[in-house]
């Protein structure tokens, strides 16, 4: 909500828990993967974030 996304936005994270679970930070590549197959324009900004162990994140800045 903070972000002010749409929807849409985070529909390929709710499809991959729905399809294969929580599966903590490799998460990020089964989603990536799903996310790369989309077309983007030149410019288009992705975030890509993963949360691992403990307190472990990092964040990714993704333009095309």
């Amino acid at each position: 909500a903070a972000l002010e996304l749409p929807a849409e936005a985070l529909q390929t994270t709710r499809d991959s828990l729905q399809k294969v679970g929580n599966i903590s930070s490799a998460s990020v590549l089964f989603i990536l993967r799903e996310f790369l197959q989309r077309p983007h324009q030149p410019g288009d900004y992705g975030l890509m974030l993963a949360m691992g162990p403990a307190f472990c994140a990092e964040l990714l800045l993704l333009q095309w």
